[in-house]
């Protein structure tokens, strides 16, 4: 998804548009140093932080991690989930199980007593559930 420092910029640049377009005094939010990575920490599950990188942790794949039972550790295993969502980035080209196989996230996920097929089976399923999903939104259905 980009980083930190990304996110922030573009939303400064969206407020000081907004800003010349409406007038407005101060906020509450003038009044709070740090408010935007507090805002962006609330919006966790769906926006997961490492570092100054942000990753998207599509409902897609939290559906399908859920159905083969690994939601609950990996939900509390904040490395193993970045590794995940890491493998997800890096494969939005080639879709395929080597091509996950590949990733260096995935052997990190095996020292971590991770089961690295069925994650790649999840990854997979998300994909296709996330290409049908923008399907029927073009579709208008």
């Amino acid at each position: 998804m980009g980083s930190v420092d990304e996110l922030r910029a573009k939303t400064n640049e969206i407020l000081k548009v907004l800003h010349k377009k409406v007038r407005y005094g101060r906020t509450v939010g003038d009044f709070f140093p740090g408010l935007f990575d507090r805002a962006l920490g609330e919006l966790a599950p769906l926006l997961i932080t490492d570092g100054k990188a942000v990753y998207y942790y599509h409902p897609c794949l939290m559906s399908t991690l859920s159905v083969s039972g690994i939601t609950p550790k990996i939900d509390s295993d904040h490395e193993a989930l970045v590794c995940v969502l890491k493998m997800m980035d890096a494969t939005t080209e080639k879709r395929t199980p080597m091509a996950l196989r590949m990733v260096k996230e995935s052997d990190e996920l095996v020292s971590s007593g991770y089961d690295k097929e069925e994650i790649i089976k999840c990854i997979l399923k998300a994909f296709s559930f996330i290409g049908i999903s923008k399907m029927l939104h073009r579709s208008n259905l």
